[in-house]
């Protein structure tokens, strides 16, 4: 049971460009695995970063929604290093008047779950997504910061993930323990 939340928190990190912590995540792994992990890890990354390229040069307002710090912080890294691009982050614990000043300065500001309650940010055009993909309930809060406008989500080809963002399948919320009825169950 131990091995199967490692494995699925790694493939959480590994989607959300945190690489560091999914190879630390699965412990002692050949160095090619670790090599694959980083290399997906970066890849997400760098197509989460086209694609906010491409709308704020669009001129969009992009709010980008992160589960994790972490993924917030590298992927600010990649807009810089790729794209030369100054990216806003707004997370738990910053002061109001930091969003002010990032909804009056910045095109493109990563959010992280402070995102999801009570915020009102109808300055943005459109949510990107660097997350799995979340339950409806998550969405609708995250969506409902920009009251409407344009969503996309960045997702592995020929993964569960592709195929749960074509029938809406959410992906589960929080940790696994085992269930004494039924197996697993979400908490």
């Amino acid at each position: 049971m131990r091995r199967y939340k490692d494995l699925y928190q790694a493939r959480q990190d590994t989607w959300e460009g945190n690489s560091r912590r999914a190879v630390e995540k699965l412990g002692n792994i050949p160095d090619e695995v670790a090599g694959f992990i980083r290399a997906a890890a970066y890849d997400k990354l760098l197509h989460v970063a086209w694609l906010v390229k491409r709308l704020a040069n669009e001129g969009k307002m992009v709010m980008v929604y992160a589960k994790f710090r972490q993924s917030a912080y590298r992927l600010q890294r990649v807009l810089w290093d790729e794209y030369n691009m100054l990216v806003g982050t707004f997370m738990g614990g910053d002061p109001p008047s930091k969003l002010t000043d990032l909804k009056e300065r910045a095109q493109v500001v990563i959010f992280t779950p402070v995102a999801l309650e009570g915020l009102d940010l109808p300055e943005f055009d459109c949510l990107v997504h660097i997350s799995a993909i979340s339950d409806e309930f998550t969405r609708r809060q995250i969506r409902g910061r920009i009251r409407g406008g344009e969503e996309y989500y960045v997702v592995f080809k020929d993964t569960n993930d592709e195929w749960k963002l074509q029938v809406d399948v959410p992906e589960p919320e929080g940790r696994y323990s085992p269930s004494r009825s039924s197996g697993l169950t979400s908490q």
